[in-house]
């Protein structure tokens, strides 16, 4: 569901042995199906493929761990800051069962940021224990998992600073010294390797929501409201969500969210000499919602996962409120007890929001129809769902769906794309090629809008029109498994089908998990070379690489019909 198929069931990197060429170089990108450089979180992907395949149980599993080892961490840093058994407790308790980590937990390809709050957390763990050899280690790998770790240097500050280690936070800022040197070098060498040897076309800077940087600013700033109140309320969390900009002066929300920036800076100033735990609490919370600002456009801004590294910095202030609580309590038993139930059916709810929200993201109908419930007007939301119904087989329902959204939006691009397919569906060709069309000029490197303007020019008849419109899919998709299938297909309607198989053999060099290639090239085998024993073997990879999928079930009936021949062998 959702990014699994680009990220993982589509990953040629992860179906091939190590490779460095595929790990070092551009061709990362397109191998690994990532935008963004991260290599340790698609080696995790890689491991647990080659040990257990892609098994949703297991890859879920994995998840799961992480996640428990971020608590343990948490428990231990928590305890080695001071914070006594019953705050540390409860500090830790909420961050493993609060529901904003679902997201993160549950979808198998966020993994990056599981992997990422883990590394942080170990090493600014062994920066408290002096041994910041390890904590630099710790911390490379922490950003090669994810980018987001570029902050470590100042979290590590703040931590070092609130155990009185390293005289006051800022000391971070003297980067000369040590060991301060050694955390911006490792900083340093990470910046010159993403967007040096390893730049992506994608690191272009996309157009500020509200044409400015000012405005992203100021919606970034309401952004950071919505984390606070999905952390103490966190009853309409959403695969989507959609924040109108903030434009101008006169709009309440950035004098709102500017009020509560100033308390929490209030906080760190007043907590500078009397509350250091207080301080490194809300400077970790501050740096970990930095981007969340909205300094660089990221696709979804609100998403919950993102708020996973500074959850720590709520869990220290949360830890904090307890351990005053506690001590103030001490002599009340009657008041202790109405504390602790409060704090019972709290974790209670939390519980039970976290279960909820997990079956949110058992598959992508359920998904999508939680975000539609949220954001019933957001574009995303309602293609998504479209799409989803389309998936699960509802043709009706997603008709519905993605013409309402064209209504709204008429050059809406995953719309059209979505409307069209469901016209090639239905054999409705003319009307598709028109609504390719559209997409086109909205979108001319669009390789799945030529793939498909292909196909229903072949419906036409218009075949040689057809292959024009599959090759130029290619240019900008040289990878399109799909692309090399359409035109194997016309060369074997041609009565070509030594070209046909040529086509579908780069089909599998370029994405050895598009189950379609095997399927066709078992056809080819059996109804052309005579090698009934070659067949048997395609169509079984055809199942092995995507079992369930259409066209395993095809391979399926193919295997049945040699059965049936007498050709198939153990």
């Amino acid at each position: 569901m959702y990014d699994d198929y680009s990220v993982l069931l589509n990953a040629k990197i992860l179906r091939v042995p190590l490779d460095p060429s595929l790990w070092f170089t551009q061709e990362y990108f397109n191998a690994s199906g990532e935008f963004t450089y991260r290599p340790l979180t698609t080696l995790s992907y890689w491991i647990d493929v080659h040990l257990y395949g892609f098994n949703p149980w297991t890859l879920h599993l994995v998840n799961l761990l992480w996640h428990l080892g971020a608590c343990v961490l948490v428990w231990s840093l928590l305890t080695r800051l001071g914070f006594g058994e019953i705050p540390a407790f409860v500090g830790t308790l909420l961050f493993g069962v609060h529901p904003l980590p679902s997201e993160a937990v549950m979808c198998v390809t966020y993994r990056k940021d599981l992997l990422m709050v883990a590394g942080v957390l170990a090493a600014v763990r062994l920066a408290l224990a002096g041994r910041h050899g390890w904590a630099y280690l710790v911390g490379a790998l922490a950003l090669l998992s994810k980018e987001s770790a570029l902050v470590l240097p100042l979290l590590v500050g703040f931590v070092l600073a609130a155990d009185q280690q390293a005289g006051t936070f800022d000391s971070v800022l003297r980067f000369w010294k040590k060991p301060w040197l050694g955390y911006w070098l490792v900083i340093s060498a990470y910046v010159l390797l993403r967007f040096g040897w390893m730049s992506h076309h994608a690191d272009t800077l996309p157009p500020y929501p509200g044409g400015s940087l000012v405005t992203a600013l100021g919606t970034g700033l309401w952004v950071w409201v919505h984390y606070l109140r999905s952390f103490f309320w966190p009853v309409a969390l959403s695969p989507v969500h959609e924040f109108e900009a903030v434009v101008g002066l006169s709009d309440w929300r950035l004098w709102a969210a500017l009020g509560l920036a100033g308390l929490g800076l209030g906080g760190v100033l007043r907590a500078r000499s009397r509350n250091l735990r207080l301080q490194a609490g809300l400077l970790w919370l501050g740096a970990g919602l930095v981007p969340a600002l909205g300094l660089y456009p990221v696709a979804n801004p609100g998403a919950e996962r993102f708020f996973y590294l500074p959850m720590f910095g709520a869990v220290m202030l949360v830890a904090e409120f307890c351990g005053w609580l506690v001590a103030a309590l001490k002599a009340h038993r009657i008041w202790r007890k109405v504390a602790g139930g409060v704090a019972l059916i709290a974790f209670a709810g939390f519980s039970f929001l976290t279960v909820r929200q997990s079956g949110v993201w058992a598959d992508d109908l359920a998904l999508w129809s939680a975000a539609y419930y949220h954001y019933p007007q957001s574009p995303k939301s309602q293609f998504g769902l479209g799409w989803a119904l389309y998936q699960a087989g509802d043709s009706y329902a997603a008709k519905k769906r993605l013409d309402s959204l064209l209504r709204v939006s008429p050059w809406h691009p995953q719309a059209l794309l979505g409307r069209a397919t469901l016209h090639l569906q239905e054999k409705e060709f003319g009307r598709a090629l028109d609504l390719y069309a559209q997409l086109l000029r909205v979108q001319p490197e669009n390789a799945g809008a030529w793939l498909g303007r292909g196909k229903a020019l072949e419906g036409l008849g218009r075949r040689a029109e057809a292959r024009s419109a599959y090759e130029q899919g290619l240019e900008f998709a040289p990878g399109g498994a799909e692309l090399f299938v359409a035109i194997g297909d016309l060369l074997k309607e041609a009565g070509d089908w030594k070209g046909a198989q040529a086509q579908y053999y780069r089909a599998v060099s370029a994405n050895p998990a598009f189950a379609y290639s095997y399927n066709k090239l078992g056809i080819i085998q059996a109804a052309y070379v005579r090698d009934p024993v070659a067949a048997q073997g395609f169509f079984e990879k055809a199942v092995e690489v995507q079992p369930g999928s259409l066209a395993a079930r095809e391979a399926m009936e193919n295997l049945k019909r040699l059965e049936g021949l007498g050709h198939a062998t153990d």
